[in-house]
């Protein structure tokens, strides 16, 4: 096949792989130079159409001539150029003394922020005043992007918060209260195949993020496990069910044996670690520079 195939097709051919197309085409574009790279961004975005729905019927064209198209290879870095708006307008806030960051470390880094894609960690003092400005911030980006967020749908869950400040809180943003409850009733009718998958998608999938970034303490992680543990064994009725087998072998790995439901220790150690790696290869990483702020950078790497 591979003599009789043109090398145009990558599919379903020994020794040719899904990534030979990529790789290609790039260094076709590297070659090209795309000279025209302004009309190739603005084709991007002005290739989709549109089309009302009026009276059950199509009524007209509307071509697109801004925004990002889902699917677009150019998508992600627009996305990112437009939510770096905000940054720009939480450190003008910051400059012109209405905004209280962070500052860390014995370089005093400046920290009002951070973002993974849609999603926004603020640095900042807990102040009403503060508060109504970032809310004007984010009117303000409103305005630069051309669309509107729903406040409606705007709610705050506390987590070890004291309840004043909470309640406060939701007065000030116009929020709503959020809770995640499971209740009682609904617990009594979940199958056994059932709280094992709540037990891996909530309790032992949950903290990871929390793991991945601090050590757990003994006595958290046997509360944890206790919790899953009792989770897992209750009866129908909300009555104590006797553990039908030993937890360290219903712990174990699938491949084991077990249902995947314990090991919070191990897990924590293997997330861990992969900082060490990180910090020797990642040189110019903002996290990095946090780190050699705040620690002083040993010989042999990171230590703390």
């Amino acid at each position: 096949m591979d003599s009789i195939i043109s090398p145009f097709q990558s599919a379903f051919i020994e020794g040719r792989q899904i990534l030979d197309p990529i790789l290609i085409a790039n260094e076709a574009m590297e070659d090209y130079k795309a000279k025209k790279k302004k009309a190739w961004m603005m084709a991007c975005l002005s290739n989709p159409n549109f089309s009302i729905f009026i009276n059950g019927k199509t009524r007209g064209r509307i071509t697109a001539s801004r925004g990002i198209c889902q699917g677009d290879p150019l998508s992600p870095f627009l996305f990112l150029l437009v939510s770096d708006v905000l940054t720009a307008i939480t450190n003008k806030l910051h400059l012109s003394g209405q905004y209280e960051d962070f500052l860390v470390g014995k370089d005093l880094i400046h920290l009002p922020l951070l973002q993974f894609a849609d999603d926004i960690l603020l640095f900042c003092k807990f102040d009403d005043q503060i508060l109504l400005k970032f809310k004007e911030a984010i009117r303000l980006f409103e305005w630069c992007l051309g669309q509107k967020v729903n406040w409606e749908k705007l709610a705050l869950s506390g987590v070890n918060y004291p309840r004043t400040s909470y309640f406060k809180l939701l007065l000030i943003l116009a929020a709503r209260q959020k809770l995640y409850p499971l209740y009682r009733w609904k617990r009594f009718n979940i199958s056994r195949g059932g709280r094992q998958t709540l037990c891996n998608a909530v309790l032992a999938s949950h903290p990871t993020y929390y793991l991945s970034s601090f050590s757990i303490p003994q006595n958290v992680a046997v509360s944890l496990e206790k919790i899953t543990r009792n989770f897992f064994w209750e009866g129908y009725s909300g009555s104590k069910l006797n553990h039908l087998v030993k937890w360290n072998l219903v712990s174990l790995p699938s491949k084991g044996g077990g249902l995947d439901l314990g090991g919070l220790k191990t897990h924590n150690c293997a997330l861990l670690t992969k900082w060490g790696w990180r910090f020797a290869m990642e040189d110019s990483a903002y996290w990095r520079k946090i780190i050699c702020s705040i620690h002083s950078k040993e010989p042999f790497g990171w230590f703390t």
